[in-house]
């Protein structure tokens, strides 16, 4: 089961219309709404808890990693995502030369994802030179 906290919150207004509109034509008292919020909840919880969900286990969405940071060098204090447009020789270097493994890897993962733009340009001769 993979449901967000907002596909949970849509999901239960939804039943909740769907279930008050049946009460008030077929005139019958069903399950209290109360009840089918509690359930709903206690499952989106427990699937967070267990994994199955796509939260921490605490009801909150999954969140991306936070950007890889460069606690030494030239670059300290920088994240390897900045580093790729204003230094890309040193992730390079990183991705090469990096004792550590998981920064060889991210830089590795960040350069293959900014790929280097480059246009096919045509630079006229001078004139001096042209015949």
């Amino acid at each position: 089961m993979n449901i967000s906290k907002e596909n949970l919150k849509q999901a239960l207004v939804t039943s909740i219309e769907v279930f008050e509109e049946l009460k008030a034509e077929k005139k019958i008292m069903m399950v209290p709404v109360e009840e089918i919020i509690r359930a709903a909840i206690s499952i989106y919880i427990q699937c967070s808890r267990n994994g199955n969900g796509n939260g921490y286990g605490n009801g909150y969405d999954k969140k991306e990693p936070a950007p890889m940071m460069v606690n030494f060098g030239k670059h300290k204090g920088k994240t390897l995502e900045e580093l790729v447009k204003i230094d890309r020789s040193y992730v390079n270097w990183l991705a090469e030369k990096s004792e550590i493994e998981k920064f060889r890897t991210e830089s590795k993962r960040l350069l293959e994802a900014n790929p280097v733009k480059t246009a096919n340009v045509t630079i006229p001769k001078p004139k001096a030179y042209q015949k």
